[in-house]
């Protein structure tokens, strides 16, 4: 199970202001609004405001309108190797999700030793390196971002 998703209290606020689809245009205002102060928002949120449609967007509404138990689903998976090149090392998983987060787990894939957040969900991850030492990320993002992490930092972004 991947850790769920903290949904950022301004649209849990923004959410609950609205709870009828009568009020759909002052929550599409006002999740923009978060979306320009940089806010993460959720996948569900996003999905309404990547809608065009009005009847589209009311469909997502009512299926989205209890914003609780999002999952965090994974969007793409990479293995590292964690100390040798050996074809027998002891590797760990890296795994991209749809909060824009980018976790590395230990070699039994039962807990995080690394989390990053980008600012765009990933789709692809490619590795080089070892874990232990030095090790380089290059993940590219739906947004056609591509994001350079070293040593679990992110260096550099590009469009």
């Amino acid at each position: 199970m991947l850790p769920a998703f903290d949904i950022p209290k301004q649209e849990l606020d923004l959410w609950s202001q609205f709870p009828g689809v009568d009020t759909l245009s002052d929550l599409l205002k006002g999740l923009n609004k978060l979306k320009l102060e940089n806010v993460a928002l959720s996948y569900k949120s996003n999905d309404l405001l990547s809608c065009q449609d009005l009847e589209e967007q009311k469909q997502i509404f009512e299926i989205n309108k209890n914003l609780n138990n999002i999952p965090n689903l994974p969007t793409c998976v990479q293995v590292i190797k964690k100390n040798s090149e050996e074809e027998t090392a002891l590797s760990s998983l890296i795994l991209g999700t749809e909060m824009k987060t980018v976790l590395i787990l230990d070699s039994q894939g039962t807990s995080i030793i690394k989390k990053i957040m980008l600012q765009s969900t990933p789709v692809t991850i490619l590795a080089h390196g070892l874990l232990e030492t030095e090790y380089k990320l290059i993940v590219s993002c739906r947004d056609d971002r591509v994001y350079f992490i070293r040593n679990g930092e992110v260096v550099f972004f590009s469009f």
